[in-house]
């Protein structure tokens, strides 16, 4: 009798076994067929290629506009501009972006201010923070909204009136806007551009801060206290290389 219970007990034991190693072996069938592999590791995030440098070329129509009852200017202009790249972390698409523009405009005769033209040459030095969603795993096509602070250096301004040329940023408000042309201007901008591999193009909206001079004794005493400051609201549509 105690023969016989010892044989079934080994029976059902070997029934169990070969039982549970065909069901570990069906699983493990099953996981092949579906592609199914357990990693411990993490999968590593796509790289982006991130260049350093970019050139650009800008259309900057421009408005320039005075406190006080005298028109706005309506000027065209052109730039050319580079700027160097810095990603913020290794991790994160942040980059912080430092350059340099040469900004060219003009303007034609305005029958608001006695049919005078207006021609400037300016210097900006621009510096950004720029954020970028890359939509794809692939990383060629990206959105990058910006901003940041400007300083803007005028070399050169200069208003025709009567086939007479004049500096307008050297004579206070002696021009016929009655308004103070600042060489030195502190701005802010703003904009949005799309990249593609190493290709890109945006557009940007820029403004310089706003400013009054008090107690200005060269200012015609009409005008009171403070005297007039031209005010530069810019578009830009521009298009670049990365390298």
């Amino acid at each position: 009798m105690r023969q016989i219970s010892k044989l079934i007990c080994f029976s059902v034991i070997s029934f169990l076994s070969i039982e549970a190693r065909a069901q570990f072996t069906d699983d493990d069938e099953i996981s092949d067929d579906l592609g199914l592999y357990y990693d411990d590791e993490e999968e590593e995030k796509p790289q982006h290629k991130e260049y350093k440098n970019m050139i650009d070329l800008q259309y900057t129509p421009s408005r320039y506009t005075f406190h006080g009852a005298t028109g706005s200017i309506a000027a065209q202009g052109f730039a050319l501009g580079w700027a160097r790249s810095i990603q913020v972390t290794e991790d994160t698409p942040l980059f912080v972006e430092l350059g340099a523009q040469m900004k060219y405009d003009f303007a034609g005769e305005d029958p608001d201010h006695q049919n005078a033209s207006y021609r400037q040459l300016a210097f900006r030095i621009p510096a950004n923070v720029v954020y970028k969603f890359y939509p794809s795993r692939t990383g060629s096509f990206a959105l990058a909204p910006m901003a940041g602070i400007f300083c803007q250096v005028r070399a050169m301004g200069k208003e025709k009136l009567n086939g007479q040329s004049r500096n307008i940023t050297d004579n206070g408000n002696d021009n016929t806007t009655g308004a103070v042309w600042k060489r030195f201007q502190l701005g802010w901008q703003a904009g949005l551009k799309f990249y593609w591999n190493r290709y890109y193009c945006g557009f940007t909206y820029a403004q310089d801060f706003p400013d009054r001079l008090v107690n200005d004794k060269s200012v015609d005493s009409s005008l009171g206290e403070d005297k007039l400051i031209c005010r530069m609201h810019e578009y830009s549509v521009h298009i670049g290389i990365c390298f």
